[in-house]
């Protein structure tokens, strides 16, 4: 008789030696098998971890993004701003809001207010006192608005405007925030050259208004604005 004792001394002792052996290779198969479940155990706990790390991290991803493109400035979107915009482009001409447009036979192009392209020998946008032309804009980060002017070389020439003025407001949901120094156009023809800084309105969607007045003597003889640039830009 041979005798095998287990730490649980569930076998004391078998007169069959290979009977004994047998469980004892059943029990070391059963402690293989429960170490492989622990070990997939583990490795599954790793997984689903790493899973919800993976998903809170874009979670959290998602969110950053829509707070930023939703962030803004007394409701306005930053991340949408662009970086420059020309207000003498066509398309953005084309959007703008014009008040006091008229027919004006002295005009070669038969209006008081007008985008002139290269058709004509000076190209800008062309003012007459009493017309108004207003933006909508998203402004970009720290913007400044560059704006060259003067009166057309043809009117110039006439010798009878005392010049013009502009004059340009910063307007949001119909409420005036604020009014810029009048901008004078002289009467020779000159080239006069004005930055505003629009900076406090930063990534905000407002309404930029440009007015056009004569020189203040109520003589709007001549008074031909030319607006040769009108920019938008950090």
């Amino acid at each position: 008789m041979k005798s095998v004792y287990f730490a649980n001394n569930t076998c004391v002792a078998y007169h069959d030696t290979e009977i004994c052996e047998e469980q004892f290779v059943n029990m070391r198969g059963k402690i293989y098998i429960g170490l492989l479940l622990f070990i997939a155990y583990v490795i599954l706990c790793f997984y689903i971890s790493d899973n919800y790390a993976d998903k809170g991290a874009n979670a959290a991803s998602q969110s950053a993004e829509t707070d930023q493109s939703d962030g803004s400035s007394n409701g306005s979107s930053v991340a949408n701003a662009p970086a420059y915009i020309n207000l003498l482009d066509e398309s953005v001409y084309t959007d703008a809001t014009i008040e006091g447009k008229d027919t004006s036979d002295d005009t070669p192009w038969k209006s008081n207010i007008e985008l002139l392209d290269s058709d004509y020998p000076e190209q800008g946008l062309f003012m007459m006192p009493g017309t108004t032309i207003t933006y909508s804009v998203t402004v970009p980060q720290n913007a400044k608005l560059q704006i060259s002017d003067k009166l057309y070389s043809t009117a110039a020439e006439w010798n009878v405007s005392d010049g013009a003025n502009l004059i340009i407001d910063v307007i949001q949901d119909g409420q005036s925030l604020k009014t810029y120094d009048s901008i004078a156009v002289t009467a020779d023809g000159s080239v006069t050259s004005s930055k505003l800084d629009l900076s406090e309105y930063s990534g905000r969607s407002i309404q930029l208004r440009i007015r056009c007045f004569d020189g203040g003597n109520d003589n709007g003889n001549g008074d031909w604005v030319l607006i040769s640039s009108l920019e938008l830009n950090s």
